[in-house]
This record gives structure tokens, sequence and C-alpha cells, in this order.
């Protein structure tokens, strides 16, 4: 039995597998992101690292992450750790879907298109909390935890860029061979 024809045969361009491990990587990412908020430093201001993830996977990545995976890790973003009035969920798929329609960017992009794109796309979001938070609670976000959540997130942003786009990299390569 010819067994090299059989794993030919077995991947055929099927991204299944790759969503189910940017998936549970996200997933491990949310965790992460919650231990964070666990630190003094963070005190109810954690860097949205998730959804900087998710907007380079976005942008550049788009087979690596369907919309049912951002819904289930934003769900449980905001089942764990109690955010329902923030309303996370709503505000990150509208804020991605907006990005997919409006932002578009040319083959040669500039890193600091990129970053301003993703300043956009965040305070799209975070308009979009503050908003259902205020029609839910009848009251006011802490503008000072949120400013500096939008700050830390900002300085961190061509991290993770840099990191995400390597590991898309490395999946990309290994998919070639």
């Amino acid at each position: 039995m010819n067994y090299q024809v059989y794993f030919q045969k077995a991947s055929l361009k099927s991204y299944r597998s790759l969503q189910v491990i940017v998936g549970f990587s996200l997933f491990g990412m949310l965790l992460l992101e919650g231990a964070i908020a666990t630190l003094d430093v963070f005190a109810y201001a954690t860097p949205f690292l998730t959804f900087a993830i998710f907007y380079v996977l976005t942008l550049f990545y788009p087979v690596a992450l369907p919309l049912f995976s951002v819904f289930t890790v934003t769900l449980l973003n905001d089942i764990f750790f109690t955010s329902l009035q923030n309303s996370q969920t709503f505000a990150i798929l509208l804020s991605l879907i907006i990005v997919k329609r409006v932002i578009n960017f040319p083959e040669q992009r500039d890193f600091l298109e990129i970053w301003q794109g993703f300043a956009v796309a965040m305070l799209i979001m975070v308009i979009v909390q503050a908003v259902t938070f205020l029609l839910w609670e009848w009251s006011w976000l802490n503008l000072q935890g949120l400013l500096f959540q939008l700050g830390i997130t900002l300085l961190l942003y061509p991290f993770i860029h840099v990191v995400i786009t390597r590991i898309a990299l490395i999946f990309v390569e290994s998919a070639e061979r």
C-alpha cells in the first residue's frame, strides 16, 4: 500500500485543522488575559490582547479565523468574566465586520496605516461597549481605566502583530511543503 498517496489526498487545502488550532489558541489567550486581569497593575483595565489577535488574523489570514470562533471566544469571555453588560461579543463582532468592509489595504501595506486601522477598530469597539453599558446600567464607564486599557493595547499592538504574523508564516510555510 502506498502511504504517500494516502497522505497527499488527506491534505487537500482543508483549513478546518488550522481553524481548530486557532480557536483553541484563542481560548488559551482568553485564559491568559483573565490571569493578567488579576494583577494589581491592570486592575479592571486588562489590555485587549485577544482583540489585537482578532484584528491581525482578520486582515491577513481571514481563512484561519471564522466569525464563529470570534463569537465563541468572546462569548466565553463575557460569561467567564461576567462582563455581559459590556457586551464585548457584540462590540468585537461589529468592529471586525466594519474592519472587513471598510478598511481596505493595498498590497504594499505600511505598518502605520495598519496601526491606525487598529486604533480606529478598537475605538469603534470601545464606543459600542460604552453605549451598550450606558443603555444597560444607566451609568458611565470608568474613563480612566478605559483610557489606560486603550493606551496599553495600542502600545502592545506592534509586538502582537509581529508575533502573530511570524507564527502564521510558519504555518503557511509548513502547509506549502
